[in-house]
């Protein structure tokens, strides 16, 4: 069932890219074909390597469903970052809400070459961070991968603990049932390449290995901010067991790929979860939301 699943996802994705990079971006942002197609391509083996590359010309790699839906997940995020930040404008033709923000482009420009996470995504991340950084609490990430938005938190909120939470190694055990990533995917990182990444930040505490058994040192500690990047269910329903009791009243939870096919397990993992509880999922963009404990 999941692998049908896959090919049907592959097989749209696959048509909506080309359809993008021929059609959409010239069109109606007037970028000449010759300029999005000289930024660069890579492939599945080239992706692992560390700097990644942009990936801009989908049908080349063609090896693998795995491969084809990692790559995708980062190229989605390059198209949707080539679009708003090359351009200046949303998807409505408006200036995006960022542009006037240098504090924030500032951080953008250090991580963006370490994150899956799109420019919007990340820009919500650090208006929340800042808000949640008032209260009590210390903050965290489950999902670091190559410490992008992990730096991002760190020095939006340098006052404060921030807790890494990852395997540095890949994706563990996942349920083919539910999820449509497989163990070792995002394996293109490591505890060492993030730890000198992050060797400038302040007050930052890594926590490698299978979460939530990573945290057991921390199950005394409060916290007012966690990002939740962990793309299976199986850890996203561990985040909310561990952090839902952990936060603060007014502290956020923020979910990257909700509602996003890719990753189904992330949304039933919260609907779940929340069934029995005063709070619900706050929209805050395409393919992520947040919480706000009452």
């Amino acid at each position: 069932m999941a692998d049908e699943k896959v090919k049907k996802f592959a097989s749209v994705t696959e048509l909506g890219t080309n359809l993008l990079l021929r059609n959409f971006l010239p069109k109606y942002f007037g970028i000449p074909s010759y300029l999005i197609l000289s930024l660069g391509t890579i492939t599945p083996k080239e992706s692992r390597k560390e700097g990644g590359g942009n990936i801009l010309n989908f049908p080349d790699f063609m090896l693998s469903l795995d491969e084809k839906f990692r790559c995708w997940k980062i190229m989605r995020s390059k198209i949707k970052n080539l679009i708003q930040t090359i351009t200046g404008t949303s998807r409505s033709g408006e200036e995006p809400i960022w542009a006037g923000d240098g504090v924030f482009l500032s951080l953008f420009k250090e991580i963006e070459d370490r994150t899956l996470v799109s420019i919007d995504r990340c820009f919500n991340l650090f208006q929340l961070a800042r808000y949640a950084a008032h209260r009590e609490g210390d903050i965290a990430e489950v999902g670091v991968y190559r410490g992008g938005t992990g730096r991002l938190l760190a020095r939006t909120c340098p006052k404060k603990t921030i807790h890494l939470f990852d395997t540095f190694s890949g994706m563990p055990e996942t349920d083919g049932e539910i999820d449509l990533h497989k163990k070792d995917d995002f394996s293109d990182s490591s505890l060492e390449s993030v730890r000198a990444f992050l060797e400038d930040c302040p007050d930052i505490s890594f926590h490698p290995g299978i979460f939530p058994a990573s945290a057991a040192a921390l199950r005394d500690r409060s916290f007012c901010f966690a990002h939740i990047d962990v793309d299976i269910y199986q850890s996203a329903r561990a985040s909310l067991e561990f952090f839902y009791p952990a936060m603060v009243p007014g502290g956020v939870m923020v979910f990257d790929d909700y509602e996003w096919e890719g990753c189904p397990g992330i949304k039933q993992a919260l609907d779940e979860f929340l069934a029995d509880k005063p709070e619900s999922p706050i929209i805050t963009t395409r393919y992520q939301c947040m919480l706000i404990k009452i």
